[in-house]
């Protein structure tokens, strides 16, 4: 996601994007209520306006985007763990999504059954919603190593660096992880350290 301004007109700018966002599925979702009115008035049924978890947990995902302008929301988040259990399972969904498409595709048919669909996938990717944390992790890291080198000129953090101890920590795991993976290392893997080999990383 690009990053915005934290100045005061950068944030104004954020709460614009996600209110049009929330606002844009607010919009579907009334449209969705006023088909499914008519259709309850043609068949003389009474309406009961049905609740919706999953909009009431994007909510709450454009607070936290407003707050900490990302939407990296933490495995264990005690102030609305609802909410990171949420962005845990749309994860999921979307993993489940890819696979059904991908069976659909091949074969035209898929058992794969997911609450993921389209038209979320859309409104999360607007907002910013991060599909794979590890790989954003990763990078979040990458970029203090970066930092690490501006200030130091290199890239040998200590293993044990108490400025920033998880730095040191990840530091050594990329050694680890080059020196496990040998020569059937994966594809992410292989990036990853082309990535570090690009600024002076020493293995």
């Amino acid at each position: 996601m690009t990053q915005i301004s934290t100045s005061v007109d950068g944030q104004e700018m954020l709460q614009e994007i996600v209110r049009l966002i929330v606002e844009k599925y607010q919009r579907q979702q009334k449209e969705q209520l006023q088909k499914q009115k008519q259709k309850e008035e043609e068949g003389c049924k009474p309406l009961k306006r049905p609740y919706d978890p999953w909009h009431a947990r994007l909510q709450d995902l454009v607070q936290f985007q407003i707050e900490h302008r990302h939407c990296l929301v933490p495995y264990r988040y005690p102030k609305n763990q609802a909410l990171a259990c949420w962005v845990k399972k749309q994860r999921y969904a979307y993993k489940q999504y890819l696979k059904q498409q991908q069976e659909i595709l091949t074969s035209g048919t898929s058992s794969i059954s997911t609450s993921m669909e389209e038209k979320r996938i859309k409104i999360l990717d607007e907002l910013g919603f991060v599909w794979d944390s590890h790989q954003a992790k990763w990078e979040q890291m990458f970029r203090e190593l970066l930092g690490y080198r501006k200030n130091h000129g290199d890239c040998d953090v200590p293993a044990k660096y108490p400025p920033n101890k998880p730095l040191g920590l990840w530091v050594t795991r990329q050694r680890i992880t080059r020196r496990e993976a040998g020569t059937n290392m994966s594809h992410t893997v292989a990036k990853r350290i082309v990535m570090l080999e690009s600024i002076g990383f020493m293995w």
